[in-house]
């Protein structure tokens, strides 16, 4: 979906918990042509960025780190050492991959930091929603994190703070 005149753009979410977080790391899930990296650049936000999908040919130049490969081979590729502050998914959006890249991220997200879950719709009322579905399984049993959906966002983008 393509997000409606006057409310956030999933962009402006990104940018929004980066500065929440306080931090500058930024894994995207799913960087199609790499749109969230540039605007943000662009809005002057200084990010390390580290952006993975399984097809980037037609991803613009920019500075950062663009790994070319299924998210379910990236997460094995990493130690438990590797954290960024932010991590926003937003790719393959069939259910048992979206729950493989949740459950990783957890495991990749300090204190403080944000998981950000694109295309959930609105996961408490639409549990057919496979990321919405993936998203109450993942973390709304988990108390380390802290769970809510963005407002007035018509894709849903869901929230998992981690609070320990």
């Amino acid at each position: 979906m393509v997000d409606l005149p006057g409310e956030p753009s999933r962009i402006d979410i990104v940018g929004e918990y980066i500065e929440k977080s306080k931090g500058i790391r930024l894994l995207e899930i799913g960087i199609n042509e790499g749109d969230v990296i540039c605007e943000l650049r662009q809005r002057g936000m200084e990010i390390d960025y580290t952006g993975v999908d399984i097809n980037i040919q037609n991803v613009r130049k920019f500075e950062g780190k663009v790994i070319g490969m299924d998210s379910r081979d990236f997460w094995k590729t990493l130690t438990e050492q590797d954290k960024w502050d932010v991590i926003l998914i937003d790719g393959d959006h069939g259910y048992s991959t979206v729950v493989i890249d949740m459950r990783e991220s957890k495991k990749h997200i300090p204190v403080g930091g944000f998981i950000l879950c694109h295309d959930v719709g609105h996961y408490p009322k639409m549990s057919n929603v496979d990321a919405g579905s993936a998203f109450c399984e993942v973390f709304l049993a988990d108390k380390c994190f802290s769970c809510s959906l963005y407002p007035g966002h018509t894709d849903g983008m869901a929230v998992a703070e981690r609070l320990k």
